[in-house]
């Protein structure tokens, strides 16, 4: 169809002859999100504990790369939920600044591992799903192909 005056009808028939690209269903099948070719090759003479503590840079730790780790964002909340409850109730209990701020903080590790431990653990029964409902797809797949060669 060529009713706009600009459209070249030659360029239109292409388009509708080429073939939509399908859209990637699976995380695996998208493109990888960070280059790995730009990390640094390992020195073979030195430690590996050496090899990671030269890897890590200042623009590591910014906003931008903490918020993108998955369980992230959980783990802080619930840290900092579990943090305002041990402070508060050890606060009220107690009356004392300095144990109130060592509970708080003990809370916030407390209530960061546990939640950081929950959030893995929900991810990797999703992944699990989702590589079982991959795999039944792909037989599926394969038990039509072999009914229709029937």
């Amino acid at each position: 169809m060529a009713w706009w005056p600009f459209s070249n009808e030659k360029n239109s028939q292409e388009k509708q002859q080429k073939e939509p690209v399908p859209e990637p269903r699976y995380l695996d099948e998208l493109p990888p999100k960070f280059d790995d070719s730009k990390q640094a090759v390992p020195i073979p003479s030195t430690s590996p504990l050496k090899q990671a503590v030269n890897k890590i840079s200042i623009k590591d730790f910014s906003p931008a790369n903490l918020i993108s780790i998955p369980c992230f964002r959980e783990a802080g909340l619930s840290g900092f939920t579990v943090m305002a409850v041990f402070g508060s109730i050890t606060f009220l209990y107690h009356k004392n600044i300095q144990k109130t701020a060592n509970w708080a903080f003990g809370g916030f590790l407390l209530g960061s591992i546990f939640g950081w431990e929950q959030c893995n653990s929900i991810r990797r029964k999703s992944m699990m799903t989702a590589q079982i409902a991959k795999e039944s797809l792909e037989q599926r797949k394969q038990q039509e192909l072999r009914n229709k060669v029937k």
